[in-house]
């Protein structure tokens, strides 16, 4: 199994990125959706649990997952969003390249707030992610694939992300440079 293992700087900010191309099996835990309902947007949001789809959803369209970690070095905890939101957007960039669906880092941010909040339906339903670990995969499971432990402190934050495909290959170059881009022209999010 190839991983890419990649970074840079930018700002002050030491910026990583661990990737794979992995079949969906190996990440897949049905249980850690229970763990969501801890979270303050469980049942309140389209893109998580009890509403999002589970792996055996997309199971019957994909075969694969190119899954990976963003970390940050010299940040904070209050950046966790920002990075959040960097996966978002990579992630529908990624979508184009890997002909499939991406999933995010916590509640979708297609919207500020969730129209399921007032009874209503996703207002953007082609827009919407799903979270990560909201439809069935584990990000414990990627953490130890990758070799990279998921922390969150106030110097060191990761988040997971994740793009459902068909495709056999990656081009990593490719990959990264999208990733670099993206965070380049999102720096604005991480301004102190």
């Amino acid at each position: 199994m190839k991983i890419l293992n990649k970074s840079f700087y930018y700002k002050g900010l030491k910026i990583g990125f661990k990737g794979s191309l992995l079949k969906i099996d190996v990440l897949e835990d049905e249980k850690i959706r229970e763990k969501c309902k801890i979270c303050e947007n469980y049942g309140k949001n389209y893109s998580c649990p009890p509403y999002a789809p589970t792996t055996k959803f997309f199971k019957k369209k994909y075969k694969k997952i190119f899954a990976y970690i963003f970390h940050m070095k010299n940040g904070n905890v209050d950046k966790w969003e920002a990075l959040a939101r960097l996966v978002f957007e990579y992630g529908k960039k990624l979508e184009k390249v890997l002909d499939g669906e991406c999933l995010i880092a916590g509640n979708c941010k297609a919207c500020v707030r969730c129209s399921l909040e007032t009874g209503k339906p996703c207002i953007h339903p082609r827009k919407k992610r799903y979270s990560f670990t909201g439809v069935g995969l584990s990000s414990e499971k990627l953490s130890k694939i990758l070799n990279h432990k998921i922390v969150w402190n106030k110097k060191y934050l990761s988040v997971v992300g994740g793009c459902f495909t068909n495709k056999e290959k990656v081009n990593f170059k490719e990959i990264f440079d999208i990733f670099e881009f993206i965070f380049k022209n999102e720096a604005k999010f991480f301004k102190n």
